[in-house]
């Protein structure tokens, strides 16, 4: 009787396993697909980890400007650092009897000069050991380290005109300038609307019987109240529910990315924004039929949200659509809600007259 076993060979003396056929095609082929698969149900766990990573280094580095804010409080009487405080006397500049003060904000100046009179963040948290005496190297510190994480896009071209255009055409060139990471609302920063309130703006008496008057804000689609001045009691009852700054980046026209170089910008620049409720909002209005589309670029984390730094000290996440409907968040307790102008989230809140706390 054959006791030998099956699949083996005789070789004289021992029994050996017959070799193993290679790998079919098909084998291969199946192989090859489950790792895309598995590749396929990975690769989006990673990601949405990586971007939750981003968010929370972009909460810690707005926590910290948020921080620069507050010790800047605490050294001038409770005023926070922005265009009608920290950036006021630089807005002389418009009047040409004391063009000097162009010569103390573009070109070289030192680490906590404001670049721009909107500047806020320069101000808080600025040193001559941390920032370049120079505005556009400055600006690219600004955009480029003390930046979201989560801001990977660069800015194409600067927009403007200022004596130091040549500065940032170099540093964009060498360093470039990452978007603009932050950005805090006007309602905070500027004077009521004076056609509104019938109670003008302070003015700054300055050379040649001249004087200045500080900038004020729209009426619409909120009015500040007729008091308001940027000093921390008048923000409101709650700082927790009032926001310092949050992600934002404006100038965005479809194709185009770019932010402004001039020293006193008109209306906001690169650090100032009107609210999320604004239906017209460059960084946050959400229409995408024209070139208002900078949401696509302010609202950057994880479920269209961002990151907002609070008067209180606390940073919190905020999903756009409670961006967009609550104004308590972005002006002053006692202003008034009009309604014009509103993003349809708030108009389903609030109605026009409506006192806002």
């Amino acid at each position: 009787m054959n006791t030998q076993p099956r699949n083996t060979r005789s070789t004289g003396t021992r029994s050996l396993p017959s070799p193993r056929s290679a790998f079919t095609l098909i084998e291969l082929l199946v192989v090859i697909a489950i790792i895309a698969l598995l590749i396929g149900i990975l690769l989006p766990a990673l990601g949405a980890a990586r971007e939750s990573a981003r968010s929370l280094v972009c909460a810690t580095m707005a926590r910290s400007t948020g921080q620069g804010q507050s010790f800047y409080m605490g050294d001038n009487d409770d005023n926070y650092a922005g265009p009608n405080t920290s950036g006021a006397r630089y807005q002389v500049i418009t009047f040409n009897p004391l063009r000097k003060y162009v010569d103390e904000i573009v070109g070289d100046s030192n680490g906590s000069s404001p670049t721009s009179t909107h500047d806020w963040i320069s101000p808080s948290m600025g040193s001559d050991d941390l920032f370049s005496p120079n505005r556009a190297v400055r600006t690219a510190q600004l955009f480029n380290e003390f930046g979201c994480a989560a801001t990977t896009v660069d800015n194409d071209e600067v927009y403007g005109s200022a004596p130091d255009r040549n500065d940032f055409r170099r540093v964009i060139g060498d360093l470039g300038f990452r978007q603009v990471s932050y950005l805090a609302s006007a309602g905070f920063h500027y004077y009521p609307n004076e056609q509104v309130t019938g109670r003008q703006a302070p003015l700054i008496p300055i050379a040649n019987n001249r004087s200045f008057r500080f900038k004020t804000g729209f009426a619409d689609p909120v009015t500040q109240p007729a008091s308001f001045s940027p000093r921390l009691q008048n923000v409101g009852i709650q700082l927790s529910k009032k926001v310092m700054h949050s992600d934002g980046t404006r100038y965005w026209t479809g194709s185009v990315l770019d932010f402004d170089i001039d020293p006193n910008p008109g209306i906001y620049g690169s650090f100032l924004s009107s609210s999320p409720i604004f239906n017209g909002s460059t960084a946050y209005g959400k229409s995408p039929d024209d070139d208002r589309n900078g949401y696509l670029f302010s609202f950057r984390h994880p479920s269209d949200s961002m990151n907002a730094a609070f008067f209180d000290g606390h940073v919190e996440n905020i999903k756009a659509t409670e961006a967009w409907a609550d104004p308590s968040l972005w002006y002053p307790s006692g202003s008034t809600f009009t309604g014009r102008n509103a993003t349809q989230e708030s108009l389903e809140r609030y109605t026009s007259g409506d006192k806002i706390f």
